[in-house]
């Protein structure tokens, strides 16, 4: 699945507007069900929507459910940027 040429402007809005408006545990689980569901898309490297994840400390263990649910290439690559940063920074099994 490709994201078409106004996409990634628009996801990075989207997600943008979240970080700045909401209540990141309302959102971020919101996050994690859209790259389960689309798992095979392109949303950047890592793009937007991992750069938002990133922003609120609580996102280690809901990366962790995510990964026990349905591992996708951009949440095994959150985990393993997460194991590279050393053990005080991952996520909670």
């Amino acid at each position: 699945m490709n994201v078409d040429a106004d996409g990634p402007d628009r996801l990075q809005a989207i997600c943008a507007e979240l970080v700045e408006r909401h209540d990141p545990e309302r959102w971020t689980p919101l996050l994690y069900s859209l790259i389960e569901r689309l798992d095979d898309a392109d949303m950047g490297s890592p793009g937007p929507i991992v750069h938002s994840l990133e922003t609120w400390s609580g996102y280690r263990p809901l990366l962790a459910e995510s990964l026990r649910r349905k591992p996708t290439p951009l949440t095994l690559w959150m985990a393993n940027r997460l194991l590279n940063t050393g053990p005080s920074d991952a996520p909670v099994a």
